[in-house]
């Protein structure tokens, strides 16, 4: 990890019974940075999420925080570490007269 980055995730995998959720999956959070994960639903966006927040446990892969491999038991212990999870909420964004998915992506800038 470099000196940005404050939380990876490497090689995480979930599966349910008959579902392969995450196969692998890598992701880095970066200090002082807006990080965002952005995906289809059923993408496993939610579950590489509640895994990071210790919501949930993978079966395999690790989690590295500040440099060092950790395993939360659960949301308090990530919480004591400083890592929590914010719930998407497209309720608050319901004032608009059109679905949150039309906006093109010429108002997002960044975004092609």
């Amino acid at each position: 990890m470099g000196g940005d980055e404050i939380l990876e995730s490497r090689d995480i995998v979930r599966e349910y019974p008959g579902t392969m959720a995450l196969k692998g999956v890598n992701f880095r959070v970066y200090r002082n940075k807006v990080n965002v994960l952005i995906g289809e639903n059923g993408a496993g966006n939610s579950t590489l999420m509640r895994i990071l927040a210790g919501a949930e446990t993978a079966n395999s892969g690790e989690l590295i925080l500040e440099g060092r491999p950790i395993v939360f038991k659960d949301t308090r212990a990530a919480s004591r570490h400083g890592v929590a999870m914010v719930h998407q909420e497209l309720n608050i964004l319901r004032p608009y007269p059109f679905p949150i998915t039309s906006l093109p992506a010429t108002n997002c800038p960044g975004w092609a």
